[in-house]
C-alpha cells in the first residue's frame, strides 16, 4: 500500500493540472532543457483545457475529429466532455489558435492509475478539425519503435518543478532506450516495477525532460528525415528533469484499440471519413 501510494503522489506531482501556476504573462521560460518552437514547426499538437480556458494537458491531432492523448489527462471533471476545449494550431498557450469543443472522451478501458497501466485516451470534437499551415495530424506508427530511435517531445509543461511555465510551446529531443535499460535506471524509485511492453522510455541528460502539463503531448520519431510518427503519449517520469527516464504509451501497442474507438465513434457521429 505504501508503495501505491508512493506512485499516486509522484504521478500527482508530474500529472498535475496547472490551476495554481502563475500567470503565463511572466518572463520568458522554457521548458525543462527545450527549446522555443516556431508557427507550424508541430501542427499536430493540441492543448486540451477546461472551460476556463486554462491549458490542463497536451494531445495529438490524429484525424479530423479525434485527438490521443493520456488518460490520466481525463480524469475527474476531465470526464466530462462538455467541460473540455482542445485548443489546435497555437503556438502560445493564451493566444491564437482554434478552440474546439469536445462531445466524446473515451479512456482505456483497462486504465489503472495505481500502476500506470494503460494511460491513453482518445477526445473527439464536436466539430470537424480544418486543417491549415498550422494544423496537420500526425501519422500513427507503422512500427514497434527501436531502440535509440530519435525522437521529439513537445508541450507547454512547467518548465520546472517549483512551477514555472512557459509562454510558448516548447520541444526537447531526445533517444529511445530498452526497457532493460530503463528499469535499470528507474532502480529504486517507485516506477521500475512499471515498466512494461506497452511503455516506451527515453534517456535524457539532467535538467532535460517532461514536467507536468506535458502530460499527453506527443512522442514523435524523427528517424528518417521527412518522417514523422507518433511513437508515443507522455504518461509519467520523476519531476522534474532529474536525470531519470521519462515514460511514454506506446502507440504501437495499442493500434488496434485506436482503431476500433475511431471507427465505432466516428460511426455513431455519422461521418464518413
Amino acid at each position: 500500500m505504501k508503495r501505491i501510494c508512493l506512485i499516486l503522489l509522484a504521478a500527482s506531482i508530474l500529472f498535475t493540472t496547472v490551476n495554481s501556476l502563475p500567470s503565463y504573462h511572466r518572463f520568458h521560460l522554457r521548458i525543462v532543457g527545450g527549446e522555443d518552437a516556431v508557427a507550424g514547426q508541430f501542427p499536430y499538437q493540441a492543448s486540451i483545457r477546461l472551460l476556463d480556458n486554462f491549458h490542463r494537458c497536451g494531445g495529438s491531432i490524429l484525424n479530423s475529429r479525434f485527438i490521443l492523448t493520456a488518460a490520466h489527462c481525463t480524469d475527474g471533471e476531465m470526464l466530462v466532455p462538455s467541460n473540455l476545449i482542445a485548443v489546435v494550431g497555437a503556438l502560445y498557450p493564451l493566444e491564437g489558435g482554434y478552440s474546439m469543443n469536445v462531445d466524446r472522451v473515451v479512456q482505456h478501458p483497462e486504465w489503472d492509475i495505481t500502476v500506470v497501466a494503460n494511460d491513453i485516451a482518445m477526445l473527439r470534437t464536436a466539430e470537424t478539425i480544418v486543417y491549415s499551415d498550422t494544423v496537420q495530424p500526425i501519422a500513427l506508427p507503422t512500427h514497434n519503435i527501436v531502440i535509440g530511435a530519435k525522437v521529439v517531445m513537445s508541450g507547454w509543461g512547467m518548465t520546472s518543478v517549483d512551477g514555472d511555465v512557459p509562454n510558448i510551446l516548447q520541444f526537447t529531443e531526445s533517444t529511445t532506450i530498452s526497457n532493460e535499460q530503463c528499469i535499470q535506471r528507474l532502480r529504486g524509485t517507485m516506477f521500475e516495477n512499471i515498466i512494461s511492453d506497452s511503455i516506451v522510455c527515453t534517456t535524457n541528460r539532467k535538467n532535460v525532460g517532461v514536467c507536468a502539463a506535458d502530460s499527453g503531448g506527443p512522442l514523435v520519431e524523427v528517424t528518417r528525415a521527412g518522417h514523422k510518427s507518433l511513437a508515443g503519449v507522455i504518461s509519467f517520469g520523476i519531476p522534474c528533469a532529474m536525470n531519470y527516464p521519462d515514460g511514454f504509451t506506446r502507440v504501437s501497442y495499442y493500434l488496434d484499440w485506436i482503431h476500433k474507438t475511431m471507427e465505432e465513434f466516428r460511426w455513431i457521429a455519422g461521418d464518413s471519413e
